[in-house]
C-alpha cells in the first residue's frame, strides 16, 4: 500500500477534514466529483513529501448531495464517498 485516505465531515462548519498519508514522496492530485463523475474541484495538484497530510475542503459552493473525493498519484488512486447534508 503506497498511501491511505480518510474523510472527517464536520457538518456544523460545512467542512470535511480530509486526512491521507503517503509513504513515499509523490506528486498528488486530491480531486471531487459529484455523483453523476463530473469533475467539481480540484483541491489541489501538487509534490508531497511522504507521511501524513491534511486538507480542509469548505463546501460554500456545493448542494446537499452525494460526492466522490479522489486522491490520485502515478500507479495509485483512492476513492472515497462522502454524503453532505
Amino acid at each position: 500500500m503506497s498511501m491511505q485516505l480518510h474523510l472527517h465531515p464536520l457538518p456544523h462548519a460545512r467542512q470535511v477534514e480530509i486526512s491521507y498519508c503517503l509513504y513515499k514522496d509523490a506528486g498528488v492530485e486530491l480531486t471531487v466529483y459529484d455523483g453523476w463523475g463530473k469533475k467539481v474541484d480540484i483541491l489541489f495538484k501538487a509534490h508531497r513529501h511522504k507521511g501524513q497530510h491534511k486538507h480542509t475542503w469548505t463546501l460554500d459552493r456545493l448542494a446537499s448531495g452525494l460526492y466522490f473525493v479522489r486522491l490520485h498519484s502515478p500507479g495509485r488512486q483512492l476513492v472515497k464517498k462522502v454524503l453532505l447534508q
